[in-house]
């Protein structure tokens, strides 16, 4: 016995008897990953409106995964996220974009566990930060920053900034490690224009590493506290290294 499944405009499919049950166990199947990929965003739903969503797992102490398709989200001033564990995801050409000219960052994360990844950055007139990380174990990464005044802030432990390229940053620190924080990777980033010294590392920062960074330059790109366990951490950078 076989059979026949029949939509309008669809093609037809044939089947043995019994095989609707595999179909439907299939959909399941399918439907349960795409709810494990989160949130798929276009730019016309505000970032407030994505982040206002519950998490995957349906509380919002839970992960959130938001993945960005091709698009422009503008803002003109900042905006804080006060939420821990997400992850935003940038597919194509996702871009943020201020246009404002704020003395804020352009996003500011309070949570923990918080990533950024594959982005389209560009902040023309702001004097101070596109991301300002505040908790522990946040990950900026494989993002490209068209311009900026600074890139990254990081004050929460084991932050981690890694193969993004930096096409213009207007002020030094582009890449800031401040406070008391420890256990930092800086690694595979590349800076093509900025002020001058586009990582630095407060003197309070301890045990972390910096790897394979390029600055075009070729002037000093790392300047950081040698006596806080950073010592020889520093290895395979383009550009001189300050260690003070």
């Amino acid at each position: 016995m076989s059979l026949t499944f029949r939509r309008r405009g669809a093609r037809v499919v044939r089947g043995r008897a019994g095989s609707f049950r595999a179909l439907a166990d299939g959909v399941r199947v399918v439907g349960n990953r795409l709810s494990d990929i989160g949130v798929v965003a276009n730019s016309r739903e505000s970032l407030v409106s994505l982040l206002s969503r519950q998490g995957v797992g349906g509380t919002a102490a839970e992960p959130m995964r938001i993945v960005l398709g091709e698009g422009a989200w503008s803002f003109y001033g900042s905006m804080t996220i006060e939420r821990s564990n997400l992850h935003l995801i940038g597919m194509g050409s996702a871009k943020f974009v201020r246009t404002g000219a704020d003395a804020t960052p352009m996003l500011l994360f309070t949570g923990d566990n918080i990533t950024i990844d594959g982005l389209w950055l560009e902040d023309t007139n702001s004097t101070d930060v596109i991301f300002e990380f505040q908790g522990d174990d946040c990950t900026v990464k494989d993002c490209w920053v068209e311009d900026c005044n600074k890139f990254v802030e990081v004050s929460g432990d084991r932050g981690r900034v890694s193969g993004n390229e930096i096409k213009n940053a207007r002020a030094t620190k582009s890449v800031h490690l401040s406070g008391t924080a420890e256990l930092h990777v800086v690694s595979g980033n590349r800076f093509k224009t900025t002020a001058g010294e586009p990582i630095y590392a407060d003197d309070n920062v301890s045990d972390s590493i910096f790897i394979g960074n390029v600055y075009d330059n070729s002037t000093r790109i790392i300047n950081y506290k040698g006596s806080k366990g950073n010592v020889g951490s520093a290895s395979n950078n383009v550009g001189t290294v300050s260690v003070r």
